[in-house]
């Protein structure tokens, strides 16, 4: 961005246009990030964390719900420069109102990260409406993480199968699903007798790109396929799971565990 067009949004900020606000704040915030961690920038840093903050601020107060959740963000960084996972994140109370703020105005992912918060919290509390409402209204929003969330969540609620399954398709019947929707969502059919509707879910899951990341999982997986087949009469393709199930058990229990016989 070019001095001229930062003058010129810098006038429209100054005279209450929230998206102005933003695109300046947002602006800072690409710098801050090309600084960060920089050693021979730290009071350069310092001053562009303070204007993405103040151009952000700006525009979140007047109602902006990405300047909500890109403030949370900023705030968080300058803090404590996170390195979790924004579901595992946390948050400050300047911090929470913030992303409250942007969720009320819609913010899907505000939402979605505010539910995390809040069902991570519930541990400690029997109360889990906050976490409920706010998971819901990302995953109807199409937020698949939040999906899954709810679903996983629900999942394990008395008597809330059914709200279960549909979030757990939501998050399913994707190209990027995660693969542990997919799994969660196959033993909700196979438990209901709908074991031929749960095999694709199951092979998604097994086929997934995500699977190395879960490959410690992966042989209750290759059992549960093992039971589908199973329920659905296809005895000899059954054992034939259960047998990669049985031999992975025996195998190294991650991935990087197996030995480097290139290296010899």
């Amino acid at each position: 961005m070019g001095p001229l067009k930062r003058r010129s949004l810098r006038k429209a900020a100054e005279s209450g246009d929230a998206q102005a606000s933003y695109a300046l704040g947002m602006h800072y915030v690409g710098k801050w990030r090309d600084h960060f961690n920089s050693q021979i920038h730290l009071r350069s840093d310092r001053r562009l964390s303070e204007l993405a903050c103040l151009h952000l601020r700006r525009a979140a107060d007047a109602g902006h719900a990405d300047a909500g959740l890109q403030l949370a963000r900023a705030l968080a960084k300058e803090r404590s420069r996170p390195a979790a996972p924004e579901e595992d994140q946390f948050w400050s109370n300047e911090e929470e109102r913030y992303l409250a703020a942007a969720a009320e105005s819609g913010h899907t992912h505000a939402a979605f990260i505010l539910g995390a918060m809040h069902l991570r919290l519930a541990r400690y509390s029997s109360d889990t409406s906050d976490a409920e409402r706010h998971l819901r209204q990302a995953a109807d929003g199409g937020h698949a993480k939040a999906a899954y969330h709810l679903g996983e969540w629900l999942l394990r609620q008395e008597g809330r199968q059914a709200d279960a399954e549909h979030y757990l398709r939501l998050a399913a019947d994707r190209t990027d699903a995660d693969p542990r929707a997919c799994i969660d969502l196959a033993r909700i059919l196979t438990r209901t007798q709908r074991s031929d509707l749960a095999e694709p879910y199951v092979r998604a899951a097994l086929d997934s790109n995500y699977k190395g990341r879960y490959y410690h999982l992966e042989p209750d997986w290759m059992e549960l396929l093992g039971d589908v087949l199973n329920r659905t009469r296809r005895r000899a393709e059954a054992k034939e799971w259960y047998d990669k199930a049985r031999a992975r058990r025996s195998a190294p229990k991650w991935a990087d565990d197996w030995p480097d016989l290139d290296g010899d």
